[in-house]
């Protein structure tokens, strides 16, 4: 008899430091391993945007070729004295909606692979590629994305907030952090979350021979 699904023991998205995180109990209502996969393929999704996001939000303090005049943070797509601006909100929404409706989630895939085209992730043993997992897009490489995107996701907000209630952009509230001294943060952040997970790693190594005696009989 095969055991309730349960997404707190999930493999992917329960990860270290703060284990299985779901304040709302939005995937505990009904241990739906459909629902859970719904909510992973959006957070995933989320993430990524986030992350494009927090990149260019840094970016746009600088000056790029037919946006010189745009301003710098969220200013670019919300200030409404500028053309520039709603351009560029514009290009925004047609590039969300293109994506939307030409790139799709195969089910048999797991949630967020939508393949490598640009051969950016090494797999195995093969030459070539940026990323190098040994396992492609292993559960490893999964959890690492999904911490990225919850940092971007966060850090997305912080900016938001911070430029809303001091006006300083994006580059500016940088610029105060590091000259407040707590850049020293970075690398112990980048120490606590970069550590693997182990919790992960142990039920991949205690389901594997469970999964290799189904297989032989």
């Amino acid at each position: 008899r095969q055991a309730a699904f349960d997404p707190a023991e999930a493999k992917v998205g329960v990860t270290d430091p703060t284990g299985f995180w779901d304040p709302l109990s939005l995937s505990m209502r009904d241990k739906s391993e459909d629902r859970f996969r719904t909510y992973q393929e959006a957070e995933i999704k989320h993430g990524r945007v986030a992350m494009l996001a927090v990149t260019g939000l840094l970016a746009s303090e600088t000056p790029w070729p037919g946006f010189e005049s745009a301003p710098a943070g969220f200013a670019a797509v919300s200030d409404g004295n500028s053309s520039i601006a709603g351009a560029g909100l514009g290009i925004i929404l047609i590039l969300a909606a293109w994506f939307e409706l030409t790139v799709k989630q195969d089910p048999a895939r797991a949630p967020g692979d939508l393949g490598d085209p640009a051969g950016i992730l090494a797999r195995g043993t093969e030459g070539g590629g940026i990323i190098h997992e040994s396992d492609g897009y292993s559960i490893e490489m999964r959890n690492k994305e999904i911490n990225h995107g919850r940092l971007a996701m966060s850090a997305f907000l912080g900016l938001m907030l911070g430029e809303y209630l001091t006006g300083a952009t994006p580059g500016q509230q940088a610029e105060l952090f590091v000259k407040s001294g707590l850049a020293f943060t970075i690398p112990v952040l980048f120490f606590v979350w970069y550590q693997p997970d182990a919790a992960a790693r142990a039920r991949v190594s205690s389901s594997a021979p469970t999964a290799s005696k189904a297989s032989v009989a």
